[in-house]
């Protein structure tokens, strides 16, 4: 169910977009704004517990219902809100595309046309990567889909570098096991040394970043698995997503024919 769920998924995305930012993105602001309103006087935890957790619960409620009413649809609930919530068709043929995902955001190329690969993996990470993986986590642990709806409610603004405060804690927390696993894939599919250099060697990162970031690990772990490449262009992160995908759903697939 999951793997069928996670392929049409996939599918639906790359052929039809789902605009997130113009349709869906108004939504979830307005509940937001509405959460933070009710939560004025309440300590920043109760806050993101109302902001993010609150779909999240929602989400796998939703997928418990279908289970207990019509169990074999609830594969659809799953497809629908991986779909939704790894959707970013706003940003079709906005700059050099991604190859396979065909859309980038604005900011992915610096004012003077320069490709800049670190926001390009910053862009996949949290906007499709990322969200896989979450998905895949709490899918397998019965809780539908839910980690696709927690990680791409609780990841920060595209124009942010992290969450502040107890958002912030949240954000390390969440994004732990999925940057992890995300550096595993690259290693798999890519340089492992180079991959896995940057998880077991932090301090070759730069000094302002912390050892344990783990935005900054994936971002190390990605540009480490393209080997010796100083020059990362659109079409090495094309391909290296083609191939994360194509490991997803081939680790899926037999853990569904074997379990």
């Amino acid at each position: 169910m999951i793997f069928f769920a996670l392929l049409v998924a996939i599918v639906l995305d790359y052929s039809f977009p789902f605009p997130y930012e113009r349709r869906l993105q108004p939504f979830v602001n307005g509940w937001q704004a509405r959460a933070t309103r009710w939560t004025v006087d309440a300590p920043d935890w109760a806050v993101w517990g109302l902001r993010v957790g609150a779909p999240v619960v929602a989400a796998s409620l939703v997928y418990w219902l279908i289970l207990w009413v019509a169990a074999p649809f609830a594969w659809v609930w799953l497809m629908l809100v991986l779909y939704v919530c790894a959707g970013y068709g706003d940003f079709k043929d906005e700059m050099s595309p991604l190859g396979l995902f065909g859309r980038v955001m604005a900011n992915v190329e610096a004012s003077d046309g320069a490709f800049k690969a670190d926001e390009a993996i910053r862009y996949a990470w949290r906007r499709v990567v990322g969200v896989w993986l979450s998905f895949l986590i709490l899918a397998v642990a019965g809780f539908g889909p839910a980690g696709a709806v927690l990680f791409r409610l609780a990841a920060p603004t595209p124009e942010a570098t992290e969450a502040p405060g107890f958002a912030g804690r949240a954000w390390h927390w969440i994004s732990w096991l999925p940057a992890r696993l995300m550096v595993v894939s690259c290693a798999m599919v890519g340089a492992f040394d180079g991959a896995m250099g940057a998880w077991r060697q932090p301090s070759d990162r730069d000094a302002t970043e912390r050892p344990e970031d783990n935005e900054s690990l994936v971002l190390h772990g990605v540009l480490g698995s393209f080997g010796e490449n100083s020059v990362i262009t659109p079409g090495m992160i094309e391909r290296l997503m083609t191939r994360l995908m194509r490991l997803l759903l081939a680790f899926v697939l037999l853990a569904t024919l074997i379990l």
